[in-house]
C-alpha cells in the first residue's frame, strides 16, 4: 500500500508538472519524481531481501541436518494462504509467504530436497513436478543434491514429460474431434439450408379440362411440344374442313342460278358438277381427319393424365447469421431424477 501511494505521488507530481503551462520549478518537480521512484525501488529491494532472509534461514536448517524443521519452514514459505513476507529485511518467527518468483522456485527445489532426505519420496516428487512446471529448464546441481535425490528428480521429470505428451495427444484428439463435429455440424446446417430453400408445390389437374381437343389436354399434362403439334394440325384440318365446306356451298348455289352475281353467266355444268364433287370429297376427308385428330389428342391426354404434379420452387432464405459460440446443454448436477436444465457457454 505504501509503495503504491508513493508511486502514485510521483506520477501525480510528474503529470501535473507536465500540465502546468508556466513551470517555475521544473528541476524541483523532476527531483521529487526521481526521489519517489528511488524510494519505491528501495522498498521493493527490501521486500526481496526479506524473501532472501527467509530462504537463507530455511536452507541453514538443511545444512544443519534439521530436515524436519526445514520441511515445515519451506511448507510455510510456499503456502499461498499465508501472509506475505514483511517489507523490511527481517526474519519472521514462524515464516511467511514468498512473493518473488525466482525465490519461490529456489525454495521449492530445497523443499523437495528436504522431503527426499526425509525419505518422503512421493511428496518430493510432487514438488519436483511443480518446480518443473514453474521452471522447465531447472537442473539440480550435484554439488547440492545427492545422487538419489537427482534420480528422484529425473523420475519426476520423465513423468512430467509423459504427462505433457499424453496431454498433447489428448489435446490433439480433442481438436480433431471438435473439427469433425464442426464439419458435421456445418454439413448438417448446409443440408437444412438446401431443404429450406426449396418449396414443394403440388398442382391439381382437371381430367375434364384434359379431355378438350386442340392440344389442350397436352398443355394440361405439361407436354408443350405435343400440345403445339396437335393444335397446329387440328387447326389446319379445321381450316380445310371449313374452306371446302364454304366452297362446296358456293358452287352448289351456282348450279341453281341462285347467285349469278358470284358465279357469272358462262358456266359449264359438267365442270361445275366435277368441282362440287371434288369439294365435297375434300370436305369429307378434312372433316374426318379433324375428328380423328381430335379423338387421338383426347385419348393421348387421358392416357398420360396425372391427377396432380409436384414441382420444386426455390424460395429466398433470410441472411445467414454469424456462427454462434459453442453451446452445450447439460443436466443440473445432483438434481433428483435429472430435474432441471443447465446451460454451459464456452468461448
Amino acid at each position: 500500500m505504501e509503495d503504491a501511494a508513493l508511486l502514485g505521488i510521483g506520477r501525480f507530481i510528474r503529470f501535473n508538472a507536465s500540465r502546468v503551462p508556466v513551470r517555475p520549478f521544473p528541476i524541483l518537480s523532476r527531483w521529487l519524481a526521481l526521489a519517489a521512484l528511488a524510494l519505491t525501488l528501495c522498498r521493493a529491494s527490501v521486500a526481496l531481501a526479506a524473501d532472501g532472509e527467509e530462504l537463507d534461514y530455511a536452507k541453514s536448517l538443511i545444512d544443519g541436518a534439521q530436515y524436519e524443521e526445514a520441511a515445515v519452514r519451506f511448507q510455510v514459505l510456499l503456502d499461498p494462504a499465508r501472509e506475505p513476507c514483511p517489507t523490511v529485511a527481517q526474519l519472521t518467527t514462524g515464516g511467511c509467504k514468498l512473493t518473488d518468483e525466482s525465490t519461490i522456485w529456489r525454495a521449492r527445489s530445497y523443499y523437495a530436497l528436504a522431503l527426499a532426505l526425509l525419505d518422503r519420496k512421493a511428496e518430493a516428487k510432487s514438488q519436483f513436478k511443480l518446480l518443473l512446471k514453474q521452471s522447465p529448464t531447472f537442473i539440480p546441481s550435484p554439488a547440492i543434491f545427492p545422487q538419489k535425490t537427482i534420480e528422484l528428480f529425473l523420475q519426476a521429470k520423465s513423468e512430467v514429460e509423459a504427462d505433457l505428451t499424453s496431454q498433447a495427444l489428448l489435446d490433439q484428439q480433442r481438436k480433431s474431434e471438435e473439427a469433425a463435429e464442426r464439419t458435421a455440424y456445418l454439413a448438417y446446417v448446409t443440408s437444412l439450408e438446401n431443404l429450406a430453400s426449396k418449396e414443394l408445390v403440388v398442382s391439381e389437374r382437371s381430367r375434364w379440362l384434359a379431355a378438350l381437343p386442340f392440344g389442350v389436354g397436352q398443355f394440361v399434362n405439361d407436354n408443350t411440344a405435343l400440345g403445339v403439334f396437335f393444335l397446329s394440325i387440328e387447326v389446319a384440318a379445321l381450316g380445310a374442313s371449313v374452306g371446302t365446306f364454304v366452297g362446296h356451298s358456293v358452287l352448289s348455289t351456282c348450279g341453281t342460278k341462285v347467285r349469278p352475281d358470284i358465279c357469272g353467266s358462262a358456266l359449264d355444268p359438267v365442270a361445275l358438277e366435277e368441282q362440287v364433287d371434288q369439294l365435297k370429297v375434300a370436305n369429307i376427308v378434312s372433316t374426318a381427319s379433324l375428328a380423328a385428330l381430335m379423338i387421338a389428342g383426347v385419348i393421348e391426354a387421358q392416357v398420360n393424365f396425372a391427377p396432380s404434379v409436384e414441382k420444386t420452387r426455390v424460395r429466398k432464405l433470410p441472411q445467414k447469421p454469424a456462427t454462434p459460440k459453442s453451446l452445450t446443454v447439460i443436466g443440473v448436477p445432483d438434481a433428483p431424477d435429472a430435474v432441471g436444465l443447465g446451460v454451459q457457454l464456452s468461448w
